[in-house]
């Protein structure tokens, strides 16, 4: 109950063991596991390879010191005192397009992604490798994920590499499609929502195609915790 996700990283591979991501709920219980991570040794010898870190992987250290080094060089050449704050190239993926937001409504949290991938491009394998490093940065918050929009794979197909790829993702990550009928006028389910496993959907409305385009309008309602206002009972005594 302490463990709030668990997922490997990378892609799937017969070859290479991946590493397992773990996010703890609270900073004393990963120091726990971490300070007690030598006696895994004792327990068998099929352990005895097996080691723990909370560092970044060989990855997010690529990206960090990329970064860091772009910012000190745009700091080095600014010569009016600006201060601004790196966030990453704009427009470094080539399969999709996407829009974050992360949004707090109450005491929930939740990022909300928009993707789009044009049917006339070619699917290709290229989209899960955009994919996956985009939901390993994303997951790692605390925020509920929210992602939907047109993603031009027909998910009705079971058969198809590219759905059982997706699908595939989606499990690594504990991440639920809600929609599983037609949405666009030619057929196919192309247009979904895609959301955290624990995310409180409560139904999928999908009106039917060419009302609005040649995609269905697909609505989601969800269920989201309000704080209500505290009622405090006073008594004053007027002195006079």
């Amino acid at each position: 109950k302490n463990i709030v996700k668990i997922y490997r990283l990378g892609k799937k591979s017969d070859n290479i063991t991946r590493p397992i991501l773990i996010k703890f709920d609270d900073v004393k219980n990963k120091e726990l596991v971490l300070r007690n991570s030598h006696r895994l040794k004792s327990i068998g010898d099929d352990l005895t390879g097996i080691g723990l870190s909370h560092d970044l992987t060989s990855e997010q250290w690529t990206e960090l010191k990329q970064l860091v080094s772009s910012a000190k060089k745009q700091e080095s050449e600014d010569k009016e005192g600006f201060l601004y704050r790196v966030r990453g190239d704009i427009g470094k993926w080539k399969v999709f397009e996407a829009l974050a937001i992360r949004l707090k409504i109450g005491i929930d949290q939740f990022c909300l992604i928009a993707l789009y991938r044009p049917g006339s491009e070619q699917t290709t394998s290229l989209i899960f490798e955009e994919l996956i490093p985009m939901l390993e940065f994303i997951t790692m918050s605390e925020a509920h994920v929210i992602l939907m929009g047109d993603f031009n794979i027909h998910v009705e197909k079971r058969d198809s590499p590219f759905s059982l790829g997706l699908h595939e993702i989606l499990d690594t990550f504990q991440l639920v499609n809600h929609v599983n009928q037609q949405t666009h006028v030619s057929g196919g389910t192309l247009d979904l929502v895609i959301c955290s496993h624990d995310f409180p959907i409560l139904d999928t409305k999908i009106d039917p195609c060419s009302v609005y385009s040649d995609h269905s309008y697909v609505g989601v309602r969800v269920a989201l915790n309000q704080i209500r206002s505290k009622l405090v009972k006073a008594c004053i005594k007027l002195l006079g």
